[in-house]
């Protein structure tokens, strides 16, 4: 009762399926109010209506058909196939529009119609504008479809005083984007590089089962090519322009991590550079290495796998006539294959790349003055655990299908252990004995103790076989 008061009455929600429609995926501060009750601090919020839209194919097999003559034609005469998909989901989004206080407020002026920022005014209470931030946009890249928005990126920040004259201007560049293809991505959604029009990838040897012939193997997917490339630096922030004139320029390289005991590009960007001119025309240089003893790999929780992206449900229809002659039911088992992870698994794609040590270098590798080391802790390497549910057991009458095997086993997350990131550990200071060797000359340790509070339960449940 004697602490500053936050009230959170605005919300932005979601209108799209049946079952989640006009949830609240965020919730925003809407007044704070002093111990003393003497000051308080309002937001206020304009609402718009934004479309996400996301592509992505599967690619459908069915097979271990029950009673050929009676399944549906769709079915026996369409066995594999690839369908793109568009989904579409509407949001009602809040913008912060305006801060009020006793002494004045902030107003954040939108571009007529959308909600992107045109400019930051600051007022007293005399409703003066004492300062403007200018924000000067131009288009990043083209939507990849018409019924979106396209992105806008930002290239200058201009502060004016009171008489609407510039004080300070900072620019910013970027690596270069343009129009995109829409299936051009790796699987954590950056761009590759590829001009691929599907999305899922290829898997070989699938088994399949085809009664009464038997069983063989097959090729399943659409080849498509998910792998990651330095396309995926398309839109991101390469310099900054200051207003003294001096220039700091970020370069980038893919992060690597070990799969399989193999070492692999993918998922999102590290620094690899940052070079910092001033006015005088002189260059500073961080430089950068990551991984175990500069390896330059780290590991990773999460990379898709075919489990990962395909589900299998069984359909029968059953009409038994009696348990010792053979029914006029008709069965059959489908599988999709996508081109992105199961629901249940999506969480999993937000995981990076982490690196349990990191070298900073003060120059370039061949020119410093010496490294700083950060190591860093984790628990657990595992910081989800993945599961998958038991294969279902189901008797069987004569003349069914074979129920009791699935050949694709759904996978999900079993275990959430949100809590257990890395932590930085020690750092390490060493200067440059020339030749490039190094000695340490001091050092920092971090301790923390971590402590389960609670642990919460649930329950997956998924449907694999539809009987009608």
């Amino acid at each position: 009762d004697k602490g500053t008061e936050f009230h959170f009455d605005e919300t932005e929600s979601y209108n799209g399926d049946f079952y989640y429609s006009g949830a609240a995926p965020g919730v925003f501060l809407t007044k704070m109010i002093s111990a003393n009750k003497k000051d308080t601090i309002t937001f206020h919020y304009t609402g718009f209506s934004k479309l996400n839209g996301y592509p992505s194919e599967s690619y459908t097999r069915y097979d271990d058909i029950y009673d050929n003559g009676t399944v549906p034609a769709s079915v026996t005469g369409h066995s594999q196939f690839s369908t793109l998909h568009t989904e579409q989901r509407i949001y009602i989004v809040k913008r912060l529009s305006e801060i009020r206080w006793r002494e004045g407020k902030v107003v954040f002026n939108l571009v007529g119609g959308n909600d992107r920022v045109s400019n930051i005014q600051i007022l007293n209470k005399d409703a003066v504008v004492i300062k403007t931030i200018q924000l000067v946009m131009s288009v990043l890249d083209n939507a990849y479809s018409v019924s979106h928005p396209n992105n806008y990126k930002l290239d200058t920040l201009k502060f004016k005083d009171r008489n609407n004259k510039d004080v300070e201007k900072y620019a910013f560049d970027y690596y270069g984007s343009g129009n995109f293809n829409r299936m051009s991505r790796d699987f954590w959604g950056y761009r590759n590089g590829s001009t691929q029009t599907h999305g899922v990838p290829s898997y070989n040897n699938v088994l399949i089962r085809t009664p009464p012939s038997g069983s063989g193997y097959i090729t399943a997917g659409s080849g498509a090519y998910r792998g990651s490339g330095l396309s995926s630096r398309a839109g991101v922030l390469s310099k900054i322009t200051y207003p003294t004139g001096g220039t700091t320029e970020f370069l980038y390289e893919l992060n690597r991590f070990m799969w399989h005991n193999i070492s692999h590009d993918g998922n999102g960007l590290r620094i690899a550079e940052i070079r910092t001119t001033g006015t005088d025309g002189q260059v500073q240089f961080k430089t950068y290495r990551y991984g175990v003893n500069e390896s330059g790999y780290g590991t990773i929780s999460f990379v898709p796998e075919m489990y990962d992206m395909t589900h299998e449900t069984r359909f029968l229809t059953d009409i038994i006539v009696s348990t010792t002659q053979p029914s006029t039911a008709y069965g059959y088992a489908r599988r999709i294959f996508s081109s992105e992870v199961l629901p249940e698994l999506a969480y999993m794609l937000n995981e990076p790349v982490y690196y349990s040590e990191v070298a900073e270098y003060t120059g370039t590798l061949n020119s410093n003055i010496g490294k700083t080391v950060y190591k860093y802790t984790w628990g657990n390497y595992a910081n989800t655990i993945l599961g998958s549910n038991p294969t279902p057991t189901l008797n069987q009458l004569p003349g069914h299908m074979s129920l009791d095997t699935a050949l694709i086993p759904r996978t999900y997350i079993r275990e959430f252990n949100l809590w257990n990131e890395f932590t930085l550990g020690e750092e390490a200071y060493y200067k440059n004995n020339g030749n490039n060797t190094y000695q340490m000359v001091r050092k920092k340790n971090y301790y923390y103790t971590r402590a389960i509070t609670d642990t919460v339960n649930g329950t997956h449940i998924y449907k694999f076989l539809e009987v009608t």
